[in-house]
């Protein structure tokens, strides 16, 4: 039984503490249910679906730039090796089922947002709403909530994730989030005012304490001991004191921490504010500086002001019908043309952004201080819920669920790989892949290039990047760093784009224009005169062409005027040597402890990358490593290293090279 600093769950007094209006329900310990199923035969069938006159998204499925391996992302391995055509960049790392059964029933909320289920044949199982992670002394655990009523803790045991606490909140949890140490739940349940009546609730545990009661959110605790009139669907974490919540009726509240107020006589969260505006279930919340923005299922994107009692300063509205979102001149403000499902701030050198998604199958970029939409995408079926997650460099991505269960991952930022931002990179399908049955509700981002994902099959999937996406990013200027702008119409990007795409095709012109001069006519540099730093011009083919001087600086003319050539011989001979020496020094490869791999998978990689190892060495390296946190693999000369730090981060490994003689010994973060 794994504890939580010194207070194991379980049974007895050992556990979280239910709170006053969870509706009787209680925490308890259970372990054992886990593992790699491979769904419940669910059909995965039909796209494009239409319910109540909304529509799931239609258009074209864009072209991915990656196509991963499916032996290599559903098994950890391919039979293909180095020659299998196909990336391996992802791994599916566990598959958790991680909600409970139910019977039959037929959709009664006629709404397309939480009605994604698409078969229901047969007995079935309660969505996942929920996953959030929580990291504590070194360890990842998953906490899951679903439409059962509960809420799970799940934690990794070396092989598979077992369950080791859930709680039952008597109504359905829509949401968690852990933020400073605590584990914050927006559900619906039955207050002690209204016992026959469902409303929203936000409780909040402290995970340093987990015997405490939770902390309860009430409009006004002694006549309105609850949080929202129905259930509660988002949560925003703004600081430790500061929380934002949004429910099924449209409505936010702002809360701020009151040592006064709470239930538990330590203080707790009373209610600062409440934003009317939305006429809709909240999908998303987010801030940015002073700017709360929120999105909910009436197809609107709103935006509130917390330094000014929170007055809504903007509206973005839903587009008319058969525009395809596009905005026209003069009419700011237009955006998705369904039901908004999500957002996530977004920052950049070239500023603050918010990204928001929608079942009408795009994704949206929206200048954060402007309001302004400067780029859009689509994905051919309704998105449902996306999450900023990072490869193990921790470069960021994008990562989208969408309601046929697969996983769509777009670039945020050009590189020298991926010149085009917001460029969509890999599509985890059920066809091709595994992945979901059914709607994918809720994605979040992990350590080590893990993300998670869970949805209406009732299943969590645990995944990691452990390839090259083409991260690497290019230094470049805020003007040309961000989205491309998809409109037809002119905007300031657009107008910057232009500008540098003009100077770029008339240098482009008159490089053209030398070298067919050149070709023509050949070519002969005059040395530089003090009005003109480089000319091109044309010469008979009889003159010989001096191209000595032409990039040669100021101290080496000097030196091949003054002192001849067989002083640069010399000066050269001497750096090829000092190269030469420095290629010859010995540099270490170290292994460090990031606690995600295990032994075997450490060994294979070991092994594979760095021919001279056997398991045994590579054994005894991970025993190492996992002992004091990092180990010497091997002492080569630097290229080589290099070489072999490069192979072993593919293979997702955290790895670093120094020389020999300066290695102090540095640990730079964790391994096995």
């Amino acid at each position: 039984m794994s504890s939580f600093g010194g207070n194991s769950f379980g049974g007895g007094n050992n556990s979280f503490g239910g709170g006053s209006n969870s509706g009787g329900g209680g925490g308890r310990g259970r372990g054992g249910r886990s593992g790699r199923g491979r769904g419940r035969g669910r059909s995965s069938s039909g796209r494009g679906r239409s319910s109540g006159g909304r529509s799931d998204g239609g258009g074209r499925y864009p072209t991915p730039l990656i196509k991963a391996c499916r032996d290599y992302t559903n098994n950890g391995n391919c039979r293909q090796g180095d020659t299998c055509q196909h990336a391996h960049v992802v791994k599916l790392y566990a598959m958790i089922d991680a909600s409970s059964f139910k019977q039959q029933q037929q959709p009664q909320n006629t709404n397309n947002y939480n009605n994604h289920n698409r078969s229901n044949n047969g007995p079935d199982v309660y969505s996942v709403t929920s996953v959030a992670i929580w990291e504590t002394q070194g360890v990842v655990k998953i906490f899951t909530g679903s439409k059962d009523g509960f809420w799970r803790l799940w934690n990794f045991t070396g092989q598979n994730f077992v369950m080791e606490f859930e709680h039952n909140m008597g109504g359905s949890v829509e949401c968690l989030v852990v933020a400073s140490n605590f584990l914050f739940c927006g559900f619906e349940g039955m207050s002690a005012a209204l016992p026959d009546v469902n409303v929203g609730m936000v409780h909040a545990w402290n995970l340093a304490s987990p015997n405490d009661p939770p902390l309860e959110l009430h409009i006004q605790p002694n006549m309105i001991p609850y949080a929202h009139n129905s259930a509660v669907t988002a949560l925003e974490v703004v600081d430790a004191t500061k929380i934002v919540s949004g429910a099924r009726d449209g409505s936010i509240r702002l809360w701020t921490f009151d040592p006064a107020a709470g239930n538990v006589g330590s203080g707790g969260f009373a209610l600062a504010q409440s934003l009317p505006g939305h006429a809709r279930e909240i999908t998303g919340l987010a801030v940015v500086d002073t700017m709360l923005w929120s999105s909910a299922t009436d197809g609107a994107i709103r935006i509130w002001d917390m330094a000014k009692n929170g007055e809504c300063q903007h509206s973005i509205t839903m587009a008319p019908p058969n525009t395809g979102g596009l905005i026209a001149p003069g009419a700011q403000g237009q955006g998705h043309t369904d039901a908004v499902t999500g957002l996530v701030p977004f920052s950049s050198s070239a500023g603050n952004f918010i990204l928001s998604c929608s079942l009408d199958g795009t994704v949206k970029a929206w200048n954060g201080s402007t309001g302004q939409c400067v780029a859009s995408e689509s994905h051919g079926e309704g998105v449902v819920c996306m999450s900023m997650i990072a490869d193990p460099a921790g470069k960021p991505c994008l990562l989208m669920g969408v309601v046929s269960g697969a996983l769509w991952v777009r670039n945020l930022e050009p590189t020298p790989k991926i010149q085009q931002a917001f460029a969509p990179l890999m599509n985890l399908t059920n066809t091709f892949q595994v992945a979901h049955t059914g709607a994918v509700r809720s994605v979040c981002k992990g350590p080590a290039g893990t993300f998670y994902s869970a949805g209406d099959d009732g299943k969590v999937l645990v995944w990691q990047i452990t390839g090259d996406l083409g991260f690497t990013f290019i230094t470049s200027s805020p003007s040309i760093l961000f989205f491309r702008t998809y409109t037809s119409f002119p905007t300031t990007t657009s107008i910057i784009m232009t500008k540098i795409s003009f100077q770029l095709v008339s240098l482009l012109l008159v490089l053209a224009m030398a070298c067919m001069t050149t070709i023509c006519n050949g070519f002969s540099v005059v040395p530089p005169s003090p009005q003109s730093h480089m000319r091109v011009t044309a010469a008979s083919r009889q003159q010989q062409s001096t191209s000595t001087q032409l990039f040669m600086s100021d101290r080496e003319r000097s030196r091949f005027t003054k002192k001849g050539v067989q002083t640069i011989i010399k000066d050269k001979t001497e750096t090829k040597a000092e190269e030469q020496k420095k290629k010859e020094e010995m540099w270490r490869v170290v292994l460090h402890n990031d606690e995600v791999h295990t032994f075997n998978y450490v060994i294979r990689s070991l092994c594979k990358v760095v021919g001279t190892l056997d398991r045994k060495a590579a054994f005894e390296i991970c025993v190492q490593t996992h002992g004091i946190g990092k180990a010497t693999v091997t002492k080569t000369w630097k290229k080589q290293a290099e070489q072999f730090c490069l192979g072993l981060q593919r293979q997702g490994l955290t790895v670093s090279i120094s020389p020999d003689e300066d290695f102090d010994g540095g640990h730079s973060g964790g391994g096995l």
